[in-house]
């Protein structure tokens, strides 16, 4: 991206991350580096990490008190139905409202999405890329809490988002099979997670759930859940070991066809090295 800045703040342009992926980091204190649970329970399901051909405005901190603002415009390829969310660049609109606040041992943020109406491409005009003519009135708004607590060695951290699905296609591309998710599904979540500094290891736990509708009337739900626990033993300020396990509920049972899975159940036991440069 490229922006500017001054006693106003900065404006961005181009592929920045959302509010919600940056807010991300106080509820999760797993991260999504080396698997969290984080895409099955809320990216692109009622939000994004980011937005192409965007323009976020980000206030100067007042009081510990920060506000952004992101729009992106959307763009549907000629002749395709975008019934779902399908991702970058062929996407819907989207406006992005965020308030966050740092001051002490307490960290939060407040933070509404809202996507455009699901349509359908209107034909035979400029190739490859039009506007979408919305055919139908689907549009979509979430809203997202989460706070992080510091208490000496330990900080806790907490989300919770209620509102309407972006709309996902299926995907059997990763670790665990995930099913398709229609737009503007009523749906709701949250998440807590604890984590321990002991010198320098730390010790990690998190659990949480995403509950969508199956139906646009909200009267039957699945359940997405994912656990897990991390140990992380820092060797210097950018090298770090680790050892986790977690265990996830896709809720794939309703919708999978596929063979070999075990109603949405996946365990997954990993270890590494990390190393930032």
């Amino acid at each position: 991206f490229v922006g500017i800045s001054g006693n106003f703040g900065a404006i961005k342009f181009g592929r920045m991350d959302s509010a919600a992926v940056i807010a991300n980091g106080q509820q999760s204190p797993l991260g999504t580096g080396v698997g969290s649970g984080y895409g099955i329970l809320q990216s692109r399901v009622i939000a994004d990490t980011r937005y192409n051909r965007s323009v976020k405005f980000e206030s100067n901190t007042y009081g510990g008190i920060s506000g952004s603002l992101l729009w992106a415009p959307g763009v549907q390829s000629d002749g395709t139905s975008v019934s779902a969310y399908a991702g970058l660049p062929l996407q819907r609109s989207v406006i992005e409202v965020g308030l966050a606040y740092a001051n002490g041992p307490l960290a939060a943020s407040l933070i509404n999405i809202s996507a455009g109406s699901v349509g359908t491409a209107t034909t035979g005009t400029v190739a490859p890329l039009v506007y979408a003519t919305a055919t139908s009135n689907v549009s979509t708004s979430t809203t997202i809490l989460t706070t992080q607590y510091t208490l000496g060695n330990s900080s806790f951290h907490f989300g919770y988002n209620k509102g309407q699905t972006l709309g996902t296609a299926t995907n059997t591309a990763g670790l665990y099979y995930v099913p398709a998710v229609a737009a503007g599904l009523d749906t709701t979540g949250r998440r807590l997670g604890y984590k321990y500094v002991m010198g320098d290891v730390d010790l990690i736990a998190q659990t949480g759930q995403q509950k969508i509708a199956t139906s646009s009337a909200g009267t039957a739900f699945y359940t997405r859940k994912v656990s897990g626990l991390r140990a992380v033993k820092n060797l210097s300020k950018n090298t770090a070991v680790y050892v986790g396990y977690e265990a996830y509920n896709s809720g794939s049972n309703l919708a999978s066809t596929a063979v070999d899975l075990d109603g949405g159940r996946y365990t997954l036991t990993s270890f590494g090295i990390k190393k930032a440069f």
